[in-house]
Order: C-alpha cells, then structure tokens, then sequence
C-alpha cells in the first residue's frame, strides 16, 4: 500500500502547493486501488482542499555536489585572480 501511495504522489509532485506540510492516511478502501486510481483521487482531494498548485510544471531543482563548492565560493587553497 504505501509503494503504491508513494508513487501516486511522486507522480503528481508538482500538483501539490507549495509551502506545506502533507500527511497522506489511506483507508481501508485505498488498498485494493491501482496507483492510477489513486493519483486521481489523489487530485481530487488536493482540490477540494484548495491545495492543487496552479502551476503543474515540475520545478527544477539545483543538485550540487558535496565537495563542489556553493555559487560565489572558493575551493580550499584556490586562489583569488
């Protein structure tokens, strides 16, 4: 149950609005749902409660490595040119 829940929101990630906290609680009913089934109603609820973000498109999100250092920084022991 929770794979398939798990994968209904991943698929609809950009569905959700932004600025909040979501904790998902299945029914009894849920587990006999195919993933489809409850991504759909999955948007449904995000609706009813005002929560369907606006915009549907997935946001880029900036991956920086562990050793690289953030935009503007310096590596240890570059030097300033």
């Amino acid at each position: 149950m929770r794979r398939k829940l798990r994968e209904a929101c991943r698929l609809e990630l950009a569905a959700f609005a932004a600025g909040f906290d979501y904790v998902l609680i299945a029914r009894q009913g849920a587990k006999a749902e195919s993933v489809q089934g409850l991504r759909k109603k999955l948007l449904k609820t995000l609706q009813e409660g005002g929560l369907l973000s606006t915009n549907k498109q997935p946001k880029k999100i900036a991956v920086q490595a562990i050793d690289e250092p953030a935009v503007g920084q310096k590596k240890i022991g570059e030097r300033n040119e």
